[in-house]
């Protein structure tokens, strides 16, 4: 449906530019995403039979990614946080 919609869209976008502004309009497409990862995971010794106890503490480690795509100039851009 996007697809459909997509020329229509631009068409009420450029409706809103000022008619003195001369630069090109440049269609660009974005995506975002977190990537991340639990804490690790160890090794403990018990007799057979048994569940050994182990301290747990919960890590998350993780970033942030962002990305920006200008395929007409075959240009791209991207952001990574922490």
């Amino acid at each position: 449906m996007f697809k459909q919609e997509f020329p229509n869209l631009v068409d009420e976008a450029l409706k809103t530019k000022d008619p003195q502004d001369n630069r090109p309009v440049l269609v660009m497409a974005q995506d975002e995403g977190r990537f991340g990862r639990l804490g690790q995971v160890m090794k403990a010794w018990c007799p057979s039979g048994h569940r050994p106890l182990v301290a747990k503490q919960g890590v998350r480690d993780y970033v942030y990614a962002n990305g920006c795509d200008r395929t007409f100039f075959g240009q791209n851009d991207h952001l990574s946080t922490s």
